[in-house]
Formats: C-alpha cells, structure tokens, sequence
C-alpha cells in the first residue's frame, strides 16, 4: 500500500534566518519578564513548562514591539532539568517555538 504525502514546503535558501524577537530579563529572578524586541507585534504568545516545576498560569497574549509578559518559574532543579517552552505566531501566520533554559 502507498500513501501519498503532503509536499513539504521549501524555504527559499536566499532568505535570511528569521531572529528571534524575544529577550528574557532575568534580573528579577524568579520573576522573568519576556520582552519584544523586534519591530514586529508577535500574536498568540504561549509559555509551557517543559520538566518539573511550576510556571504561573497565562493566557495567550500579543506582544507589541517593546511590550513584556512578566512570569513566574519556581522550582527547585530548573537548572538541570527544566525549560520554559515559547511559541508565537508572526504577522504573516508562521509559527515559532524557542525554548528558555535556567
């Protein structure tokens, strides 16, 4: 039996590596805040926690460039063991996942 496949999609090789738009700012630790960066609002912005710990509950939000989503990561072997999981989809519907490790 066959099974016929979705082509897959093909990037043009010429265009550039998308950067990520985000920063974490860390200084307030365990409180973070994920900053846009970027001159580009980015929709539908989600935090997952990826191990063991506790990620305070948020609802999915836009970010606006230079606007921040503050979280809470609590636990106690983040470092070795856990990361905090990001996507978000750019204007023209792609979307991206970027992981944030302790």
């Amino acid at each position: 039996m066959t099974r016929d496949l979705p082509p897959i999609a093909r990037r043009n090789r010429r265009e550039p590596a998308y950067r990520v738009p985000l920063i974490v700012e860390r200084d307030d630790a365990p409180r973070y805040r994920l900053r846009n960066v970027s001159d580009e609002t980015v929709h539908w912005v989600v935090l997952r926690m990826i191990g063991p710990g506790f990620l305070s509950p948020l609802q999915p939000c836009r970010l606006t460039p230079g606007s921040a989503l503050e979280f809470e990561v609590l636990g106690s072997t983040l470092a070795r063991a856990s990361s905090v999981q990001v996507s978000w989809f750019r204007p023209g519907g792609h979307q991206y996942l970027w992981p944030i490790t302790f």
